[in-house]
């Protein structure tokens, strides 16, 4: 069975603001998937012009568990369903905008498109929301193309625990802040994601997860993850480019050699590990398979356990690596050990604003790097960044 408070069946052109939203039991087990809010499209062709803004969603409880062929994924604080039909069904345009949604189980924001590629969703935007508390998944998108996950805040994602019962269908606890999968030519950008909880597995900020093709995640704030920071699981042809991470436990980045990920591209990043996080720079786990990875112009604090496993060979260029010398460390041409000098690297708190440390305290004296592609335009802070010779980092 399936409930939601407000339900939008095979509807276009509706806006949705404004409204505080709640669905749970007084059962201490759910038996029901619920959600706040449900965007159903069942055969209802391409629906466009449909907005969710300024909604308040909270104390949403639902089924947990997988059962007849339901995703638990699908449900939870605000949900788009797009039913497994013959194809060309899917939302246009959908805007889910500057929502609040806190304590709802099992996903905090999620649209799922059944018919992809067939049927997909084109030009969604989920934006400027606060995720918090969800008790799996903060945001899922599947299913999408030309889609954009930006100027979000997803805070203590998976805070699952204690859960009987939640491992008794395998994968049940694997839980991310971000993730996309069977989406592509999309971008996550401009992104705080913190405090996400390992469960069971996973537990990184982004996860760039099975068939997610051609995503670029860039200019994102991504630290004190439990699981790490980006996790490279099935996706193909994608970059996570110029954003900064600190203190993500496990690895900054890390690959699943099971579902191996086909040309990886990590470039221009700034990542701080502090000893007492013990993080690891790159893990690899399940097996080393993979191909296509680069990994160039990062600038590396390094003060964890600063090991290194990447999946297969890569293509390690003009990296900085400051700190610990770690074990499986790639030698690759234009490694530096040159300390920059930011202004002060390693004490970010929860908000953008507080990143300013990161800043190099002589833009003219950074180090310079090898050509990135033409489409970046600007850095981490939004400076002018000459693709031809870039500094090192993601900020110059």
């Amino acid at each position: 069975m399936e409930t939601a408070t407000l339900t939008l069946k095979n509807q276009a052109y509706w806006t949705v603001q404004d409204l505080h939203v709640t669905n749970r039991t007084k059962a201490s087990t759910a038996s029901v998937f619920r959600s706040g809010v449900l965007l159903l499209n069942d055969n209802g062709g391409y629906l466009a012009g449909v907005t969710l803004q300024r909604l308040t969603v909270d104390n949403v409880t639902s089924k947990l568990l997988y059962q007849n062929k339901h995703d638990a994924r699908d449900w939870g604080g605000i949900s788009v369903h797009t039913v497994r039909r013959g194809g060309g069904d899917g939302y246009t345009g959908l805007r889910i905008l500057n929502n609040v949604v806190s304590g709802v189980g099992r996903t905090g924001i999620v649209t799922s498109n059944r018919e992809y590629p067939n049927g997909l969703d084109l030009g969604l935007r989920i934006a400027g929301n606060t995720v918090s508390k969800s008790r799996g998944d903060g945001i899922i998108m599947r299913g999408a193309r030309n889609a954009s996950i930006d100027h979000n805040t997803v805070k203590n994602s998976s805070n699952m625990w204690p859960c009987p019962g939640c491992m008794k269908v395998r994968g049940m606890g694997a839980n991310a802040g971000i993730w996309p999968t069977w989406s592509s030519d999309s971008v996550i950008e401009k992104n705080n994601v913190y405090g996400t909880h390992v469960g069971h597995g996973d537990g990184e900020g982004i996860d760039l997860d099975i068939m997610a093709e051609r995503i670029t995640v860039q200019y994102n704030w991504i630290h004190d993850n439990d699981g790490g920071g980006v996790l490279f699981c099935g996706s193909k042809a994608s970059s996570v480019r110029f954003n900064i991470f600190e203190n993500n436990k496990k690895s900054a980045i890390a690959f699943i050699g099971s579902v191996p990920a086909k040309d990886s591209s990590v470039y221009n990043n700034t990542f701080y590990a502090a000893k007492s996080a013990k993080a690891g720079n790159v893990r690899t786990f399940n097996g080393l398979h993979g191909s296509g990875i680069a990994f160039f112009n990062n600038l590396i604090y390094n003060y964890g356990n600063a090991n290194w496993t990447f999946p297969a060979k890569v293509s390690f260029r003009s990296n900085t690596i400051l700190g610990v010398r770690g074990r499986g460390e790639p030698k690759g041409t234009g490694t530096s050990r040159t300390d920059p000098k930011l202004k002060h690297p390693g004490v970010g708190g929860t908000a953008f604003s507080t990143l300013g440390g990161y800043k190099p305290k002589n833009a003219s004296k950074m180090p310079k790097g090898v050509a990135v592609p033409s489409s970046v335009k600007v850095d981490f802070f939004g400076k002018k960044v000459d693709p031809k010779r870039p500094t090192r980092g993601a900020a110059g």
